[in-house]
């Protein structure tokens, strides 16, 4: 497990314990899927009332993560959302990204909740979150090295088109392709 400091994570004194699991997740992300796009610089994450939310920077250069006031008092909290918006800080990009931007960030928010807190999270059931993780859990395992394989050909996991996902994984339905390289709008 991890260890986290006994204080709340909004407190003053946890700032640096709360910058060190950013760049913990951010490595083990960049280690299952592949490195980060490096021109984009990554701040402190904050709390804020819209989170959990990735925010770019106005000018653009980067980008950090917003955790929620849910996150503010428990630690399992900010490793989940946390985890979850380190998928979007590998490549920022503004506005919505695809299904299988999503999906994969679900999955590796509960794979991190799971290793490095004592009460895992997981995504509500029947929210859109649930259903893009389960539509990414649909491509060949292992799992992390076919979403690698998909952002070493597509340099983005927000860009994947229809055909990237046929040219390596012909056997997959064309209407999985599909729902995987489309705009995920959570409502």
């Amino acid at each position: 497990m991890y260890s986290f400091p006994l204080g709340r994570p909004d407190l003053p004194e946890s700032a640096s314990a709360l910058w060190s699991l950013q760049n913990h997740l951010l490595n083990q992300a960049e280690r299952l899927l592949g490195s980060r796009d490096l021109s984009k610089k990554i701040y402190r994450p904050s709390f804020h009332q819209d989170g959990p939310i990735l925010i770019n920077t106005a000018s653009k250069d980067g980008a950090f993560v917003a955790l929620s006031q849910n996150a503010a008092g428990y630690w399992p909290t900010v490793v989940y959302e946390m985890a979850h918006e380190t998928i979007h800080l590998l490549d920022p990009t503004v506005g919505y990204t695809t299904w299988i931007e999503e999906g994969t960030a679900v999955l590796f928010a509960e794979k991190m909740s799971s290793e490095l807190t004592n009460h895992p999270m997981t995504a509500a059931p029947l929210s859109p979150y649930a259903a893009a993780a389960s539509l990414v859990g649909m491509l060949p395992n292992p799992l992390f090295e076919s979403i690698r394989s998909v952002r070493q050909l597509a340099h983005k996991l927000s860009v994947v088109t229809r055909d990237h996902l046929k040219t390596l994984f012909p056997l997959i339905s064309g209407h999985l392709a599909d729902q995987l390289s489309a705009t995920c709008i959570p409502r």
